[in-house]
């Protein structure tokens, strides 16, 4: 059994964030390997802190709030489940928001399930007609006419000024 103060003379204090020195997973976190009536286990370092500190951590993900994944402070310790652990990444990465993924999601969706084309979308902005007659032609709804003329459908994410341009 290991106390708290085993892990901080195992980490090194970086501000208020005790930094792991020893073993972590191929993902990054801190593990430790505790020996606990003749049998081993591998726990994750925060986790472990978790239950000595007597945290309820059933059904729930461990992690710190300073968002350094080899930080095991106590005080950092964040016991979340797992939509707040989606909701921590989200707002940490910003993955959601990149350019780049919201380009390959609508590069894929247009390949696969699509019925317009790049220059089909240029004839509808160009194109004086009505939402209905428009929409009619090429066989989709009047509103993703509308929303392809507003520039909310069918974004050009190769140039950062297409949005602009209306």
């Amino acid at each position: 059994m290991r106390d708290i103060d085993w892990f901080l003379k195992n980490s090194i204090e970086d501000g208020d964030c005790w930094i792991w020195q020893l073993a972590c997973s191929s993902h990054g976190t801190p593990k430790v390997t505790i020996v606990d009536d003749a049998k081993q286990k591998q726990w994750a370092v925060r986790r472990y802190i978790a239950t000595l500190l007597g945290m309820d951590i059933e059904g729930k993900l461990v992690t710190n709030k300073c968002g350094d994944p080899r930080c095991v402070c106590p005080d950092h310790i964040l016991v979340v489940t797992k939509k707040q652990m989606a909701n921590l990444i989200v707002k940490r990465t910003g993955y959601p928001f990149k350019i780049e993924r919201n380009a390959r999601i609508s590069a894929s969706q247009r390949r696969n399930v699509g019925k317009l084309t790049p220059a089909i979308v240029a004839e509808i902005r160009q194109s004086d007609a009505t939402l209905r007659e428009l929409g009619e032609k090429y066989g989709v709804a009047k509103s993703t006419v509308g929303d392809i003329k507003n520039f909310e459908a069918w974004k050009d994410y190769s140039s950062p000024f297409a949005g602009l341009m209306r």
